[in-house]
């Protein structure tokens, strides 16, 4: 599957420039790496390996992927799925037990930008 990232109509791509601003690399990489095994294997292996799941509750398909770094330090990356491509929508440090809901919300309003005709979305060869 592809993976590309939401692109706001000012041209910012946020999850990329969250990744950008992590000092650690090694929590960067792990997170890169997560997206990569996302897009080679598709969420249906990693479903089933527990590595993610559907968000709950809403009306729309909203997935989490979930990276564990050391120091109990847990990133999540909401996600959805449009015409076999993977829409990278926000990426955040989870430091509640449960998600927040304004995380979910703001990922659901970038994916419905993305099912209009002009999908706000930027390809990337990162992965």
């Amino acid at each position: 599957m592809e993976v590309v990232h939401y692109l706001s109509r000012n041209g910012r791509v946020p999850t990329l420039e969250y990744l950008n601003d992590l000092i650690d690399k090694k929590q960067k990489k792990k997170i890169y790496d997560d997206i990569t095994r996302l897009r080679i294997f598709g969420q249906h292996k990693l479903l089933a390996a527990g590595k993610i799941e559907k968000i709950k509750g809403y009306s729309v398909n909203i997935w989490e992927l979930k990276t564990s770094c050391a120091n109990n330090i847990i990133y999540r990356t909401l996600f959805g799925i449009i015409n076999d491509k993977i829409i990278i929508l926000n990426i955040f440090n989870k430091k509640e037990i449960r998600i927040r809901r304004q995380e979910i919300t703001k990922s659901i309003s970038r994916l419905k930008k993305n099912i209009c005709p002009k999908q706000n979305i930027l390809p990337t060869n990162r992965y």
